[in-house]
């Protein structure tokens, strides 16, 4: 275990990612992309003016879709039931818009996604 000094009296412990730990994030990453690629946006990418409501729905179904497909990706989801897959995906999807609307918002030019970041550089672009 390593500390480093964060200010005068306040360390933190750093653990470094074992191999296994590696693995299975490029696992976590790879069936991401897998995702992003089977469940593709169907609006067109940029627009001159605001977009209209039914392609922001079929924006955020298409995130909802591919939230969904990723699940059944992952080996854990897999072993649930049915019943308590539905239920994991029906409670935690206002988790997840929080959390990847926050990661992808792009603040310098006010829209979602953040194009500039390499996974969401084809997203569809939402002006706010």
């Amino acid at each position: 275990m390593s500390w480093i000094v964060l200010h005068a009296h306040v360390f933190i412990s750093i653990f470094y990612l074992t191999d296994v730990d590696q693995t299975s994030i490029k696992k976590v990453v790879e069936d991401y992309r897998l995702a992003y690629s089977k469940i593709p946006y169907r609006v067109p990418h940029e627009t001159d003016g605001p977009r209209q409501p039914v392609q922001i729905i079929e924006m955020f179904t298409t995130i909802l879709r591919r939230f969904a497909y990723f699940c059944t990706l992952v080996p854990e989801f897999q072993a649930l039931s049915r019943d308590d897959q539905g239920k994991l995906l029906r409670e935690s999807v206002l988790e997840m818009c929080l959390l990847r609307g926050a990661l992808s918002f792009d603040a310098q030019n006010h829209r979602w996604p953040n194009t500039s970041m390499e996974f969401l550089k084809d997203c569809p672009q939402l002006n706010v």
